[in-house]
This record gives C-alpha cells, sequence and structure tokens, in this order.
C-alpha cells in the first residue's frame, strides 16, 4: 500500500493535498516490458475502501488479463473512502469535495505523476472499474483519449435517470419471476411501514422508526 499527494481540491491549489492510497503490482520477471513502454491497468476504486491490491497475477479477471499482457496493475483507491480522507470530517461542507469531477481529476493527476515517475514515455493505459468505478473509467477514456487507450467499464452508471424502472427492471430479469415478486411484496411492505410515523402503543416508536432501527438508520 503506497500513498500519492493528491490535491484536496483540484479547483483550489492553495488547499494543500492529501494521502491517496494506491497499490501496485509489477509483472514478473519474464515478463518485463522496457522502461519506456509500458501496458498501465488502472483499477478505479469506487464507493468502497481498497483494502487489498487489484490485478495480482492469477487472483482475479484483472490479473489474468494484466498477466497477457505483462502489464503493470495500478488500483487508486477513491477520495472519501478508506483512509483516502481529503478532510478529517464528513459535513455538509466538506463533502463538496466529493463529486464525479474531483475523482476523475484524481485519475488523472495520478497516472501522470505515476508514468513520470516510471519513466515510461510510451505506455498504454487502460482504466478498469466496476460499478462507480466504471463510470469513471469510461469517462476517462471518453475525455482523455490520448492517455487512456481504452477502458472496461463493468456496470458503469453513465445513463442519469430522474426514476429507477429501469434499474428495477433489469433486477426483476436478473431474479426470475418467483424471486422478483418476493422482492416487490418486500418492497411495498417497507413503503407502507415508512409512511406510518403516528408513535406506538404506549407512545413507543413508531413502525417507520421501529424499521429504520433495524438497519441501523434509527435517526434518519
Amino acid at each position: 500500500r503506497q500513498y500519492f499527494a493528491q490535491l484536496v481540491d483540484h479547483n483550489d491549489k492553495s488547499a494543500g493535498t492529501f494521502r491517496q492510497a494506491f497499490y501496485e503490482v509489477q509483472p514478473t520477471t519474464e515478463g518485463l516490458r522496457s522502461a519506456e513502454a509500458v501496458v498501465v491497468f488502472l483499477y478505479l476504486g469506487g464507493t468502497d475502501a481498497l483494502s487489498a491490491p487489484v490485478g495480482r497475477y492469477g487472483a482475479d479477471w484483472v490479473g489474468m488479463l494484466a498477466e497477457q499482457s505483462s502489464a503493470i496493475v495500478l488500483s487508486l483507491e477513491h477520495r472519501f473512502f478508506g483512509d483516502s480522507m481529503p478532510v478529517p470530517d464528513l459535513t455538509a461542507a466538506s463533502l463538496r469535495l466529493l463529486d464525479v469531477e474531483q475523482a476523475l481529476q484524481d485519475a488523472e493527476a495520478f497516472i501522470s505523476w505515476y508514468l513520470q515517475r516510471i519513466g515510461a514515455s510510451q505506455s498504454q493505459v487502460i482504466a478498469f472499474g466496476t460499478g462507480h468505478g466504471a463510470m469513471l473509467a469510461a469517462n476517462l477514456r471518453r475525455r482523455l483519449p490520448e492517455t487512456f487507450t481504452a477502458a472496461h467499464a463493468s456496470g458503469a452508471a453513465v445513463l442519469a435517470s430522474p426514476t429507477t424502472s429501469d434499474f428495477d427492471a433489469q433486477c426483476a430479469i436478473n431474479a426470475g419471476a418467483s424471486c422478483s415478486h418476493l422482492i416487490r411484496q418486500a418492497v411495498s411492505r417497507a413503503m407502507f411501514l415508512l409512511k406510518d410515523t403516528a408513535p406506538g402503543p404506549d407512545g413507543g416508536p413508531s413502525l417507520a422508526t421501529q424499521l429504520k432501527l433495524q438497519f441501523g438508520a434509527g435517526n434518519a
């Protein structure tokens, strides 16, 4: 586990830097390329901490692809997750730094620094990610094609929608008819309970609060 001095706010360099965590997996000795011409896989962390390197040879699908390409695999932890904290608190004012544009510029700054560090003048960089990280990977390829040769975006959320009907429909297809019927019943029951905010017997918590407490969200 290594750290990169990342800008806290890419719109205000005077805000200083923070330690953004990343992992580096080097090719085996037999697969090493020249320092100038390298293949780099950049795995972009999403909405969770990176507790272990992605892309260890033979350990996961990224690693299998990397081994075939003799690629260096970097995995970059997303700001505000794990110990990659730009600021020490999660107030509304601080969370303005948690947005897509800041995360994209994190990746851009990091890969530029890394390629300079290893002296790679001819590089092929492929961005990887799943979910939110996949959205970042796709956008990096779109906005910086001269840097990112390709992107593998698995489950990328690239279409904004005011409703979740399309997502719900895909979940129903994946779950199957019988299971999706049970999911609908559970969701309908939960929505009913959440609307019941009247105090319970003897002034106890409402049904909505009781449901929230089961998920540790009693104050939500």
